[in-house]
């Protein structure tokens, strides 16, 4: 009896494994990181009150996020593929319903400590820049 309790057990455990690696989501995104950031530094360069000879450096960071229901976006953990934190709600989200998009935040700066933010989502799949979120903020 305690034989075949434990070959029931670890089939059972061998079944959950298997279906645990089966239903590992694929990466929610076909641009990676680096290239979202890319993206939104050649948008920066595009905008029309650049400044660049004032603020000639720029730093870019990128984040995943998960816009759901309603507006509300959520930040992904890249490793798990699951939302984390509330990110924010706003109701230009709406049109992105379950959709991923790259958040970057690029700042501009000289050496005597002046700076200037923009923000852009990217778009996961296309990497086109679909919002400039500067005045959302």
């Amino acid at each position: 009896m305690l034989t075949i309790i434990l070959f029931a057990l670890g089939g059972l455990i061998a079944a959950v494994a298997i279906f645990q690696q089966s239903t590992i989501a694929s990466k929610p995104y076909a641009i990676s990181r680096e290239a979202a950031v890319r993206i939104a530094l050649d948008e920066v360069n595009m905008e029309p009150n650049r400044e660049e000879q004032i603020l000639p450096h720029a730093v870019a960071e990128a984040t995943l996020i998960h816009i759901g229901k309603d507006g509300w976006s959520f930040l992904v953990d890249e490793n798990s593929l699951a939302d984390t934190w509330a990110f924010r709600k706003d109701a230009r989200f709406e049109k992105y319903e379950e959709e991923y998009v790259w958040y970057v935040e690029v700042t501009t700066s000289n050496v005597n400590g002046g700076s200037r933010e923009y923000w852009y989502f990217i778009d996961v799949d296309s990497g086109r820049a679909t919002e400039n979120d500067s005045d959302a903020i």
